[in-house]
């Protein structure tokens, strides 16, 4: 009786073992991985800065859109003034054509 006693304390110390070790080794597992997270999170809130910064010197001022934007519209008036002149040059000749038959 005494030698199943001790082997069933025996038996019950290295599975209480096994078992805190099993949850040792899952425990370090779990919170390695959520370090390596925090890591990657670092990196990335890192690299959004960069990016940021990057985006803020390169991007154009209010006043540089303006200028490109009055620019663009001159172009645009002139070419529309090009087109009324080439449609009334065209009305022209017609208007002759049509004259003359």
């Amino acid at each position: 009786m005494q030698f199943t006693q001790d082997f069933l304390m025996w038996a019950g110390s290295v599975l209480a073992g096994l078992i805190f070790l099993l949850m040792g080794w899952v425990f370090k597992m779990v919170f390695g991985l959520i370090e390596d997270l925090q890591d990657g999170h670092v990196k990335v809130d890192k690299s959004l800065s960069d990016h940021k910064l990057h985006a803020a010197e390169t991007f154009a001022t209010k006043s540089e859109v303006d200028k490109g934007f009055d620019r663009v519209m001159r172009k645009l008036d002139a070419m529309d003034k090009k087109d009324d002149e080439n449609q009334r040059l065209l009305n022209a000749k017609i208007d002759t054509k049509a004259d003359k038959k």
